[in-house]
Formats: C-alpha cells, structure tokens, sequence
C-alpha cells in the first residue's frame, strides 16, 4: 500500500523565492498559483524579485 506523500519546500537565494513540489499524484496548478500569489505580494509590498518553480511527479 502506498501511502500520500507530499513536499513542499521554500527557499530564497540571490533576492529570488524557489518553490518545489514533489508528490506521487501531481497537481499541475499547485505551484502555478503558489507563484502567483506571492509575486501578487510581493509587488503590493514593493518588493521587486523573482519566484521560481519546479514540480516533480514520483513514480510508483
């Protein structure tokens, strides 16, 4: 039996957010919208920068 497994990680470098999703079943607007809001904040905040993304699907 496999079980639900799901990360989620959040990092800064060099002024830049990076998001990183790894899962068994994807969800290909996770991140997407994930980005989306942050930048949102970001630019209400007035910060200027870059959100960077990668999602990774498991095989089973």
């Amino acid at each position: 039996m496999k079980t639900a497994t799901e990360s989620i990680g959040v990092s800064t470098l060099h002024d830049a957010i990076h998001l990183i999703h790894t899962s068994y079943q994807p969800l290909p607007e996770f991140l997407k919208t994930a980005e989306a809001i942050l930048a949102s904040a970001l630019n209400s905040a007035g910060h200027s920068g870059a959100v960077y993304r990668k999602s990774r699907c498991l095989r089973h």
